[in-house]
């Protein structure tokens, strides 16, 4: 918008004191290199042109109604933040867990800040064969040591170091030609000292149109060849301490409490198969089902949008209804209200596509302003804030906030230490000592 618009003015209003969202809640703290989207961010932000408001909730703090007084256009791009959920028996037990939660947990998200987790048995299980499964898995089974200098929460680095899991299960219910992992991702699980990746016999034999489906598409065909080198090199590998199994074709249909009748104790999964032409396989059940002991499971099989007061929403697909990002409202085309990121196709896609996404959102926004939108009607001051009374995070007290994360992290040996809660956030802005 402020390539298309330059004499725009733009306000980010953020839930949390903290800018970047899963770039910096979402991303594990491995992957830093992942993390340097937030220097054109910063960026972005520094401009003149653009107002951060940190800590203002919308919906908590301020009504979608109450913001059409002070906007010609407001675009929310609010992210998923509901899980996907089995709807199977016992889901509901102790020990049956959301692995948005746990990569919360390890990077310090404020919502996290009381969470626990039962790493004390030996093995746990993931529903779901995303990339996100795949950072739960190593997160898992990688030395707590090499996590030590990265962001990673503190508290989780200690869980880690006492942690009794050895064998973390992958679940598939789709073959491993439609496994929804990146092949870097997979192969970065390979090269952990320590650790061994298995697949069981039989679990990469394909049909003729998963054969059809993997030799038309040269990204699935690397994929199959390093699937087909793990499952040979498997045994040759005989020092490795931990070990994460890849399951595919199967699905889990109840989770069994153990003893104590409220906490998880296995997972029973069925095994399916598919039929059908290439690219319209269908999932069929089979009879054949196994059991899995374990006291913790994770759930990573996708997260979908929560509705926002004022806003429609579709609740079958999990998203604000819009065309070409502009929200849509049963008669009422004339508009200011914007949809951009997960909460306008589904939480699918990497930072490059949702940057394409937002750029579309852009587009629309800048072309309504020419016809639909009345940009000569005059807004209010930010009036809602004196109003309510709120407390926000504007920049350059973000910058603050950072400069003390990096300070505490480099006398930790750490990459940053970030804040763990909101409170302690507001509080460092009053009373650390650091000098600007």
């Amino acid at each position: 918008m402020l390539r298309l618009r330059p004499h725009i003015a733009i306000d980010i209003l953020e839930r949390l004191p903290s800018p970047f969202g899963l770039v910096r809640y979402g991303v594990a703290p491995d992957h830093p290199e992942v993390k340097s989207v937030e220097k054109r961010f910063s960026e972005i932000s520094k401009d003149k042109r653009v107002n951060f408001f940190g800590n203002i909730g919308v919906g908590r703090d301020i009504s979608v109604a109450e913001l059409q007084d002070y906007y010609h256009a407001i675009v929310f791009s609010t992210g998923s933040s509901e899980d996907s959920k089995l709807n199977i028996p016992g889901e509901d037990l102790e020990g049956v867990e959301s692995a948005r939660h746990f990569v919360e947990w390890y990077n310090s998200h404020p919502e996290r800040k009381n969470t626990k987790f039962n790493l004390g048995g030996d093995s746990v299980v993931i529903v779901g064969n995303g990339n996100v499964a795949v950072d739960v898995a190593r997160i898992l089974v990688r030395n707590p040591e090499d996590l030590a200098p990265t962001d990673i929460n503190e508290e989780t680095v200690e869980a880690l170091r006492n942690c009794n899991v050895r064998n973390v299960h992958i679940i598939g219910r789709r073959g491993p030609v439609q496994s929804a992992f990146t092949t870097r991702e997979l192969r970065e699980l390979t090269k952990l000292s320590g650790v061994k990746v298995v697949i069981a016999d039989g679990e990469l034999t394909l049909s003729e149109s998963c054969v059809v489906e993997r030799d038309s598409n040269r990204v699935l065909k690397r994929k199959m060849q390093l699937l087909e080198e793990i499952k040979k090199e498997q045994n040759k590998t005989d020092d490795a301490k931990k070990v994460v199994h890849l399951h595919f074709l199967k699905s889990p249909i109840q989770f069994k409490a153990n003893h104590n009748n409220s906490q998880l104790g296995s997972v029973i999964l069925r095994h399916n198969r598919l039929v059908g032409p290439p690219g319209q396989q269908k999932l069929v059940p089979t009879d054949t089902t196994e059991e899995i002991q374990t006291n913790l499971t994770f759930r990573s099989i996708g997260y979908r949008s929560t509705p926002i007061e004022g806003l429609p929403f579709n609740h079958k697909l999990g998203i604000i209804p819009n065309e070409l990002g502009h929200v849509l409202f049963p008669n009422t085309p004339d508009h200011g209200f914007f949809v951009s990121g997960w909460a306008k196709r589904g939480a699918t896609g990497t930072i490059g596509s949702t940057l394409l996404d937002a750029s579309e959102t852009a587009h629309t926004i800048h072309n309504l302003m020419d016809s639909k939108l009345d940009i000569l009607k005059e807004k209010e001051d930010l009036t809602f804030i004196q109003k309510h009374q709120l407390q926000y995070v504007n920049w350059r007290e973000w910058e603050m906030l950072d400069a003390i994360e990096l300070r505490k992290g480099k006398e930790l040996g750490k990459a940053r230490r970030k804040f763990a809660n909101v409170p302690d956030m507001l509080a460092a802005l009053i009373w650390d000592p650091v000098t600007f």
